[in-house]
């Protein structure tokens, strides 16, 4: 199928959507305080969904446009593949202004959607009222809608849907609504299409990839239900023919598009050529042979799709401009150049409404920002856009960094997300569900903080950040009165432009990849250096860059895992490590401190939390933990479930009543102990009914979100209040629970 390239995050988050079902549900009543059902959610609108963005009808994911211009005002519906659905818009207008869908096919509201990466990945089971990757859309002369249902081998069509109802009225490629019958040899890299006709015929590429064009006689004329085989067929010619010449049948066609006079016009490619434009005249009163093929633009690699205008004017973009074949067209016609250089995107599917306005949907790769390019006619201004960004202040992508200022009242909240920014909410205790980010810390840290940074703030309301990929933390003076630059750093000398692994050799001044951030009541900072396995302590970070103690090392020039040995030890961490070059960390909150001054430490690869008991009177150097939380012994690196294991990246929190939450992110759960000093069984568990479950296998389907459940969950805090706060990150979304 069909796919663009992504970058690797972004594409990590979709390879995992197929695993977020979002289900319709009443926005459930808020929780009762002391229980371990959230009572409040950030990212998400409500409890029942998980998608990595704000989703609510506006255009994302815009594979492709299509205008119904039979109606006033004219209708417009967006083939949204990412999210499993097609919006539309019964007032063309609407659109143009940002407005929200005013319809949603394959899902039950605007708010949700799911996704996946292949026919094996589909949410739901195919029906008359899902789809599975729907990346084509076509309006035909009198309203009527077609789909192409990528990896349902499908398209499904919908009479006139703002006038009916949300169901497939007719189904094409397969014996039936509840079929998938998959192909034998699955095809690579092709791309269905189709276009309907000035009398309603309708002409496709092929959904099961045998590169055949398949022609419908008029099939809303015909009932309902499958539709048999299809009327024409226009045959592909054989790979061999295509290696090895021009063939006069289609290798591999890849757009189509009807005219006025009921030509079709067919972009298709060939392996090792550039790729050509055939035209077939007539095709439905002559033959079904191509008889000319269509000069490119200047400066285009190959011919881009049309669309056909009142006149019969074939009207393009390519190198960056409107272009036009102008009507009527034959094998000498030209291309002509109709604008003026412009700023627009990948190109797909061109569409044009009732006053010859032109709109292409921009759908540069699954995981990026896509929109519609709107270019009025006469084609001279510069295009507007339609649609919302990915990265807003309502959405979040796998939060994992959480950090709560508990001097500020009401406390405020700071979240840490895929996007590399810092979202900060005023009200902690008053935010209501899905409510955009007061502040914006718009990446001022020029590397990777997602994952692996970490957040804390100290008692005047500062913020502090490591700032991993550049090896410093930086102090920004309370960012919600401040302008958010940085105004003092560590692990560099000073120097806000250095950025040196251990700058000067590993001593109490250097830092490399740091990690989470933690003040104790005196606001003195620890900091997890990540790759030289140490807990840095600086007493006054304000004024001073060289840290007083180490935990973890026997000196502050050692830099090892466990110091070296084979088994950890009282006195040893081990926080992290290289996948080839590329470093591999875990437990973003790693840190916590609690009101007694008792440090708190996620030792990562040893899959334990460690207790320093009143860390300022141990020795600078060589310091040991006292209690061990995960293990039975401090020799022990197990893992598993029930109320003494962990499994993955942990995060810790301490609660001002003393009580300890751990992010268990492998189990898909945060465990509560009560008195984590004296007794390490854990307590409570969130996420789960009980201690003995844990994460949902990869090769099954996960639950649907709840208030309930949670999904990898990587970052924690409690403020002044009580309150839990958990960066539920597979869900895309940061719950509250009412003083647990």
């Amino acid at each position: 199928m069909r796919r663009h390239q992504s970058s690797p995050v972004l594409l990590g988050i979709i390879l995992i959507l197929p695993s977020l079902l979002a289900l319709l549900a009443p926005p459930p009543a808020r929780a009762a305080a002391g229980d371990t059902i959230a009572d409040r959610v950030l990212g998400q609108r409500r409890f029942g969904t998980a998608i990595p963005y704000f989703v609510d009808g506006t255009a994302l994911d815009a594979a492709d446009i299509a205008i119904d211009r039979s109606a006033v005002p004219n209708r417009v519906y967006i083939a949204s593949p990412d999210l499993n659905r097609v919006l539309g818009w019964s007032d063309l207008g609407r659109f143009r202004a940002g407005a929200p869908a005013d319809l949603v096919l394959g899902q039950p509201s605007v708010f949700n959607g799911s996704s996946a990466d292949s026919y094996l990945d589909c949410p739901a089971p195919p029906s008359a009222t899902t789809f599975c990757s729907p990346d084509r859309v076509a309006v035909d002369p009198t309203g009527n809608l077609y789909v192409v249902d990528a990896f349902n081998f499908r398209v499904l069509e919908f009479d006139r849907p703002f006038a009916t109802d949300r169901v497939a009225d007719r189904v094409f490629g397969q014996a039936s609504f509840t079929a998938r019958t998959v192909p034998a040899l699955l095809p690579r890299n092709f791309s269905a299409d189709l276009a309907a006709d000035a009398q309603g015929n309708l002409w496709v590429v092929d959904p099961a990839g045998t590169r055949r064009i398949l022609e419908y006689d008029a099939p809303v004329s015909r009932g309902k239900g499958p539709v048999p085989a299809p009327d024409r067929i226009i045959a592909a010619a054989t790979e061999t023919a295509c290696w090895n010449g021009t063939p006069a049948r289609p290798c591999s066609p890849f757009s189509l598009e009807c005219s006025p006079q009921g030509d079709l016009y067919v972009v298709d490619f060939a392996p090792g050529k550039l790729p050509r434009q055939l035209v077939y005249q007539l095709p439905l009163k002559t033959d079904l042979k191509a008889d000319f093929t269509l000069a490119p633009a200047p400066e285009s690699y190959f011919p881009q799709p049309g669309v056909f205008d009142a006149a019969g004017d074939l009207v393009f973009l390519a190198s960056g401009q409107v272009w036009q074949y102008a009507a009527p067209i034959g094998p000498g016609t030209q291309p002509e150049v109709l604008s003026p250089p412009l700023d627009i995107g990948f190109l797909a599917h061109p569409a044009l409404d009732s006053r010859g306005n032109l709109y292409v949907a921009s759908y540069l790769s699954v995981g990026e920002d896509s929109f519609v390019y709107v270019v009025d006619a006469p084609f001279q201004a510069a295009p507007a856009r339609v649609g919302s960004e990915r990265e807003t202040t309502r959405g979040l992508a796998m939060p994992d960094i959480l950090a709560i200022d508990r001097s500020a009242s009401p406390n405020h909240l700071y979240v840490v997300d895929a996007y590399n920014r810092v979202l900060g909410w005023r009200d902690a205790e008053g935010f209501a569900n899905g409510a955009a980010a007061d502040l914006v810390l718009g990446q001022p840290f020029h590397g990777s903080l997602s994952d692996r940074g970490g957040l804390a703030v100290d008692s005047h309301g500062n913020l502090w950040v490591a700032d991993a990929d550049n090896h410093r933390v930086l102090e920004l003076d309370r960012p919600f009165e401040s302008d958010g630059v940085a105004h003092r750093v560590l692990g560099q000398g000073g120097s806000f432009t250095s950025s040196v692994c251990n700058l000067g050799g590993v001593s109490a001044r250097s830092l490399c990849f740091p990690g989470a951030l933690a003040f104790d009541p005196q606001d003195h900072l620890y900091v997890a250096d990540l790759e030289n396995h140490r807990v840095l302590l600086f007493e006054h970070p304000e004024t001073g860059d060289a840290a007083t103690k180490v935990f973890g090392q026997a000196d502050f020039t050692q830099a090892l895992c466990n110091r070296g040995r084979l088994k950890p030890g009282a006195g040893t961490l081990c926080l992290g490590g290289f996948a080839g070059d590329f470093p591999v960390f875990f437990g973003g909150s790693s840190l916590a401190v609690d009101p007694q001054g008792n440090l708190y430490v996620v030792d990562s690869n040893n899959n334990r939390v460690l207790i320093y008991r009143d860390p300022l009177t141990s020795d600078a150097t060589g310091a040991v933990a006292n209690v061990v939380i995960g293990q039975d012994d401090f020799k022990q690196k197990l893992r598993g479930t029930g109320r003494q294991r962990f499994l993955g990246s942990l995060a810790v929190a301490v609660a001002p009543s003393g009580a300890l939450y751990v992010a268990d992110a492998g189990n898909d759960r945060v465990l509560e102990f009560r008195k984590p000093l004296r007794d390490t069984l854990a307590d409570r568990v969130f996420g789960h009914a009980g201690f003995a479950a844990g994460r949902v296998p990869y090769s099954s389907l996960p639950p649907p979100a709840t208030a309930a459940n949670l999904r990898e969950p990587s970052g924690v805090a409690v403020d002044a209040l009580g309150n839990l706060y958990i960066a539920d990150t597979w869900h895309n979304r940061v719950l509250e629970y009412d003083r647990p």
